[in-house]
Protein backbone atom coordinates (compact mmCIF):
# COMPACT_ATOMS: atom_id res chain seq x y z
CA UNK A 1 0.00 0.00 0.00
CA UNK A 2 1.21 3.44 -0.83
CA UNK A 3 -0.62 6.61 -0.12
CA UNK A 4 -0.36 10.20 -0.79
CA UNK A 5 -2.07 12.32 1.00
CA UNK A 6 -2.85 15.44 -1.25
CA UNK A 7 -4.51 17.69 1.43
CA UNK A 8 -6.12 17.77 4.87
CA UNK A 9 -9.61 16.95 3.06
CA UNK A 10 -8.03 14.42 0.31
CA UNK A 11 -5.98 11.03 0.23
CA UNK A 12 -5.41 8.68 -2.70
CA UNK A 13 -4.47 5.31 -2.12
CA UNK A 14 -2.74 3.29 -4.04
CA UNK A 15 -2.98 -0.76 -3.57
CA UNK A 16 -1.75 -3.43 -5.91
CA UNK A 17 -3.75 -6.20 -6.63
CA UNK A 18 -2.43 -8.78 -3.85
CA UNK A 19 -4.34 -6.50 -1.48
CA UNK A 20 -7.45 -6.03 -3.37
CA UNK A 21 -7.83 -9.83 -4.92
CA UNK A 22 -9.94 -10.78 -2.52
CA UNK A 23 -12.61 -7.99 -2.30
CA UNK A 24 -16.03 -8.45 -4.08
CA UNK A 25 -16.33 -4.84 -5.38
CA UNK A 26 -20.01 -5.46 -6.24
CA UNK A 27 -20.85 -6.34 -2.52
CA UNK A 28 -21.76 -3.10 -0.85
CA UNK A 29 -21.36 -4.87 2.45
CA UNK A 30 -18.27 -6.01 1.58
CA UNK A 31 -16.96 -2.67 1.07
CA UNK A 32 -18.02 -0.66 3.74
CA UNK A 33 -16.29 -3.71 5.92
CA UNK A 34 -13.19 -3.43 4.37
CA UNK A 35 -13.19 0.18 4.06
CA UNK A 36 -13.91 0.52 7.85
CA UNK A 37 -10.52 -2.14 7.96
CA UNK A 38 -8.60 0.16 6.34
CA UNK A 39 -9.84 3.47 8.18
CA UNK A 40 -8.78 1.85 11.16
CA UNK A 41 -5.50 0.28 9.53
CA UNK A 42 -4.62 3.99 8.34
CA UNK A 43 -5.80 5.33 11.67
CA UNK A 44 -3.27 2.89 13.96
CA UNK A 45 -0.66 2.57 12.00
CA UNK A 46 0.02 6.61 10.58
CA UNK A 47 -2.30 8.99 13.38
CA UNK A 48 -4.90 9.37 10.43
CA UNK A 49 -8.08 9.99 12.11
CA UNK A 50 -11.82 9.95 9.57
CA UNK A 51 -14.57 11.44 10.81
CA UNK A 52 -17.76 12.81 8.98
CA UNK A 53 -18.86 12.34 5.08
CA UNK A 54 -16.66 11.01 2.47
CA UNK A 55 -16.75 10.44 -1.06
CA UNK A 56 -14.54 7.16 -2.41
CA UNK A 57 -13.42 6.61 -5.64
CA UNK A 58 -12.28 3.25 -6.30
CA UNK A 59 -10.42 2.73 -9.73
CA UNK A 60 -10.19 -0.64 -10.55
CA UNK A 61 -7.51 -1.99 -12.90
CA UNK A 62 -7.25 -6.01 -13.60
CA UNK A 63 -3.09 -6.00 -13.91
CA UNK A 64 -2.64 -3.55 -11.49
CA UNK A 65 -5.14 -3.25 -8.89
CA UNK A 66 -6.94 -0.09 -7.14
CA UNK A 67 -6.64 3.36 -6.81
CA UNK A 68 -9.16 4.98 -3.81
CA UNK A 69 -9.68 8.41 -3.69
CA UNK A 70 -11.01 9.55 -0.61
CA UNK A 71 -12.20 13.49 -0.47
CA UNK A 72 -13.68 14.35 3.46
CA UNK A 73 -16.74 17.08 2.76
CA UNK A 74 -16.81 19.97 5.31
CA UNK A 75 -20.04 19.87 7.02
CA UNK A 76 -20.21 21.14 10.20
CA UNK A 77 -22.61 18.67 11.69
CA UNK A 78 -20.59 15.80 10.93
CA UNK A 79 -17.62 17.71 13.10
CA UNK A 80 -19.80 16.54 16.44
CA UNK A 81 -19.85 12.26 15.33
CA UNK A 82 -16.70 11.81 16.66
CA UNK A 83 -15.49 8.39 15.12
CA UNK A 84 -18.80 7.97 12.92
CA UNK A 85 -18.04 8.11 8.96
CA UNK A 86 -20.83 7.95 6.09
CA UNK A 87 -19.23 6.96 2.69
CA UNK A 88 -20.92 7.62 -0.74
CA UNK A 89 -18.40 4.75 -2.60
CA UNK A 90 -18.09 5.28 -6.24
CA UNK A 91 -16.52 1.82 -7.93
CA UNK A 92 -15.25 2.61 -11.57
CA UNK A 93 -13.76 0.06 -14.00
CA UNK A 94 -10.77 2.10 -15.86
CA UNK A 95 -8.03 1.11 -17.77
CA UNK A 96 -4.67 2.40 -16.09
CA UNK A 97 -2.52 4.19 -18.38
CA UNK A 98 1.10 4.90 -17.06
CA UNK A 99 2.89 7.86 -17.66
CA UNK A 100 7.00 7.39 -18.37
CA UNK A 101 9.85 9.09 -19.68
CA UNK A 102 11.03 6.27 -21.33
CA UNK A 103 9.62 2.53 -22.06
CA UNK A 104 12.85 0.85 -22.95
CA UNK A 105 13.68 0.51 -19.36
CA UNK A 106 10.52 -2.88 -20.09
CA UNK A 107 11.94 -6.36 -20.53
CA UNK A 108 8.97 -7.42 -23.19
CA UNK A 109 7.05 -4.84 -25.11
CA UNK A 110 4.75 -7.04 -26.53
CA UNK A 111 3.10 -7.13 -23.12
CA UNK A 112 2.08 -3.57 -23.49
CA UNK A 113 0.66 -0.73 -25.97
CA UNK A 114 2.49 2.64 -26.06
CA UNK A 115 1.30 6.18 -26.79
CA UNK A 116 2.89 9.64 -27.10
CA UNK A 117 1.56 12.53 -26.35
CA UNK A 118 3.10 16.17 -25.98
CA UNK A 119 6.71 14.66 -25.47
CA UNK A 120 5.43 12.07 -22.62
CA UNK A 121 5.22 8.08 -23.20
CA UNK A 122 2.05 6.71 -21.84
CA UNK A 123 1.89 3.11 -21.66
CA UNK A 124 -0.74 0.51 -21.12
CA UNK A 125 -0.78 -3.04 -19.81
CA UNK A 126 -2.17 -5.87 -22.34
CA UNK A 127 -1.47 -8.95 -20.95
CA UNK A 128 -0.81 -10.35 -17.50
CA UNK A 129 2.48 -9.38 -16.06
CA UNK A 130 4.50 -9.99 -13.06
CA UNK A 131 4.47 -8.11 -9.62
CA UNK A 132 8.19 -7.30 -10.08
CA UNK A 133 7.40 -5.65 -13.69
CA UNK A 134 4.20 -4.19 -12.33
CA UNK A 135 6.63 -2.53 -9.30
CA UNK A 136 9.32 -1.60 -11.72
CA UNK A 137 6.58 0.02 -13.70
CA UNK A 138 5.02 2.17 -10.53
CA UNK A 139 8.58 2.87 -9.71
CA UNK A 140 9.09 4.48 -13.12
CA UNK A 141 5.91 6.17 -13.79
CA UNK A 142 2.94 8.43 -12.98
CA UNK A 143 -0.44 6.52 -12.81
CA UNK A 144 -3.14 7.63 -14.89
CA UNK A 145 -6.46 6.45 -14.34
CA UNK A 146 -10.34 7.51 -15.84
CA UNK A 147 -13.60 7.42 -15.10
CA UNK A 148 -15.87 4.87 -16.78
CA UNK A 149 -18.30 4.68 -14.05
CA UNK A 150 -19.48 1.48 -13.75
CA UNK A 151 -21.57 0.69 -9.96
CA UNK A 152 -22.11 3.41 -7.03
CA UNK A 153 -23.18 2.34 -3.59
CA UNK A 154 -24.02 5.00 -0.72
CA UNK A 155 -23.29 3.50 2.89
CA UNK A 156 -25.86 4.36 5.77
CA UNK A 157 -23.30 5.96 9.07
CA UNK A 158 -20.54 3.46 10.03
CA UNK A 159 -18.66 3.59 13.32
CA UNK A 160 -14.94 3.05 13.09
Amino acid sequence: MKFNIVSDTQIIIFLNKNYVSDINFKDKDELEDYFRFLFLNLKKNYNINFSGYYIINVYLDKYYGSVIELEKEEFEYYDSFTNQVDMRISVIDSNFLYEIEDPYFLDNLDNFKIYTYKNKFYLQIEKDISNIQISNIVEHSNIVYSDTEDIIYKSELVTI
